[in-house]
């Protein structure tokens, strides 16, 4: 019995003592943010909805989208006030409303 708590105690002092390895990666997507404007315009990113420019406003919040060409379509209370094409590599593209 002696033998058996020994082996366990010694056991339980490798499993702590084992490394442990962290692998991280960074997120190399391209990301939007909305300056200016109302808070509460839709932003539709190739025709979908994807929130607000609040939600994107840089600070730090900014949208990720998959490389490429892409459309962004901004709206308040229906009127559409951006309308561009734009290609996104691996960069922040800031859109300014005015």
């Amino acid at each position: 019995m002696r033998h058996l708590f020994l082996v366990i105690i010694i056991c339980m002092l490798l499993g702590c003592s084992m490394p442990s390895t962290t692998v991280r990666t960074i997120d190399t997507r391209p990301t939007i943010s909305v300056q200016g404007g109302p808070k509460d315009s839709e932003v539709f990113i190739d025709g979908i909805k994807v929130g607000t420019s609040g939600d994107f406003d840089g600070r730090p919040n900014v949208l990720l989208i998959e490389k490429g060409t892409h459309q962004i379509i901004i709206k308040s209370h229906g009127q559409v006030i951006l309308h561009q094409t734009f290609f996104a590599e691996n960069e922040l593209k800031t859109f300014n409303i005015k």
